[in-house]
Order: structure tokens, then sequence, then C-alpha cells
């Protein structure tokens, strides 16, 4: 009697040719994760999706914000369009120099006088302020116009043997102050150190403001 053969090789090699797909699917190159799938006959099927985000279990990608736009404020490059126009400045004139006992003419109807040269000692009362030997000088302005002048830009300066002597704000100080009315005259008192022996010859100047600078020149030995 022939002996049949029986049926347990056939379903041995059915489920290792089940097994050898599903890991074929799983081990895939193109990013998918494989799924078992029943199919008629008994048999398995393995089916593919799109793997998710690591983590978020296989959700929809995360949105991207868009950068926000900058708005700059175009700016002209040195020498081009927006530099600033100079300002054009006017020449000093300054007068010729004249004795400290004699009157200067600045223009029509104003005239400015040396009143008077005294030797003082000063004592320094601020910051920066130093005491010792000084000069004051007064100062005298004289408006025959038909206007009154402002002189709230009178400067007074002194000089001797090429130095600028420190001014001092402390009495007997005492400056001009405007406007000088039309037909009349100021005077103002303004100090100067400067040493004994350097008296014998000093530049006094006095600017206002639009008009030419007057120097006078002499002896503030008293």
């Amino acid at each position: 009697m022939p002996t049949r053969r029986s049926g347990a090789p056939a379903a041995v090699l059915g489920a290792a040719l089940a097994v050898t797909v599903l890991l074929g699917a799983c081990s895939g190159d193109d990013g998918t994760v494989a799924g078992p799938v029943s199919t008629a006959g008994g048999s398995t099927a393995v089916t593919s999706e799109p793997a998710g985000e690591p983590g978020g279990g296989g959700g929809a990608a995360p949105s991207v914000r868009p950068t926000p736009t900058v708005e700059q404020t175009p700016v002209a490059p040195p020498g081009g369009e927006g530099d600033l126009a100079p300002v054009p400045t006017a020449a000093v004139l300054t007068l010729p120099p004249v004795p400290l006992d004699q009157p200067a003419q600045v223009g029509p109807g104003l005239e400015v006088r040396i009143g008077d040269v005294e030797a003082v000692e000063v004592t320094g009362r601020g910051p920066g302020q130093v005491s010792g030997p000084a000069v004051a000088v007064t100062v005298e302005v004289a408006n025959a116009g038909a206007a009154a002048l402002d002189v709230a830009g009178l400067a007074v300066s002194l000089a001797y043997a090429d130095t600028e002597a420190g001014p001092v704000d402390g009495p007997p100080a005492d400056p001009v102050a405007g406007p000088v009315p039309a037909g009349a005259d100021v005077s103002g008192t303004y100090v100067f150190l400067v040493p004994e022996d350097q008296r014998a010859a000093v530049t006094v100047r006095v600017g206002l403001a639009s008009q030419p600078v007057v120097v006078f020149t002499g002896s503030a030995t008293t």
C-alpha cells in the first residue's frame, strides 16, 4: 500500500515565507512602517504606511512659522544725499590797535574806550578760580546812534607777553549789561590775572556781535 505524504512540510514552508516577507517589509529603506493584514485563505500579507515624526506617533509634520519682515530706513552714504550743508562763516574784522588811553570808533555812532586800568589782588571763590595779583580793566561803550544797542555779546580779553591772561569772575569784576539806550553810555569792569612784572605791555581786545574787534595796547602799570 503506498504511503500518504503528510501536509506538514507545506504548512511549515508557508509560515517561513510569511516571516521572510514580514522581515523584508520591516527593514525597507523607503521610510515606511510595515503592518500585517489578514488575507483570504489564512495567509498573512504585509502593508506599509508612511512613518511619522520621531516621538510623534505618525502625526502630521509641524508647521513652520514665517520669518517676520523688518522694515529698514535707507541711509545715504557719506558724501551722498542727506549730508548737512556746511554753514558759511564770516571773517571777523579786527581794527588797527589804538593806545589804551584813546577811544576807538567801532561803527557809526558806536565808540569803545578803556576808562581805567587798576592793579588789584583777587581771591578765587569757585572751581578753577586762582588767587593772586590781577588787573581790573574798565570798558566803556558809548551809543550815539538813534536806536538802543544790545551789548549782551560783548567779549573782553587781555594778553601779555604772548600769553592769554586768565579771567576772574569774582569781585571787582562787573561786566557790561545792556542794552545801551540811544545817546547813552555804559561801563563794566573786567579782571585778569597778570603778574606784576608782566604789565609793561598788554593788549586788550573788545568785541561786539556783528561788529569789528577793537584792540588797545599800552602799559598796565599804575
